[in-house]
């Protein structure tokens, strides 16, 4: 299980739901919107949520292999668990 370093909160494009996008230690990331959870066979994983966070994403991770803390980089929520935590990460309010 790869560990969760960092979640953001994404709506879904009516706003009518959020969704959690995930960003793991090794620089993947997840979404729980339906477009990643039901990718095409083939296609690479990726949804709009995702691809939003993508440069937040790679400043985090540099930070995090510098040493430097990520808390306060940008609308997110620092989280310790693992991908079979992840349905116990706290919604977060946008």
């Amino acid at each position: 299980m790869l560990k969760v370093i960092y979640a953001w909160a994404a709506r879904s494009s009516h706003g009518s739901t959020t969704y959690e996008v995930l960003l793991m230690v090794d620089g993947s990331m997840s979404c729980s919107c339906p477009g990643w959870i039901y990718a095409k066979k083939g296609q690479p994983r990726s949804c709009r949520h995702t691809r939003e966070h993508e440069a937040a994403a790679q400043a985090l991770l540099t930070r995090a292999r510098q040493g430097l803390p990520i808390m306060g980089q940008g609308f997110g929520m620092v989280v310790e668990g693992t991908t079979d935590d992840a349905a116990a990460i706290p919604h977060l309010e946008l």
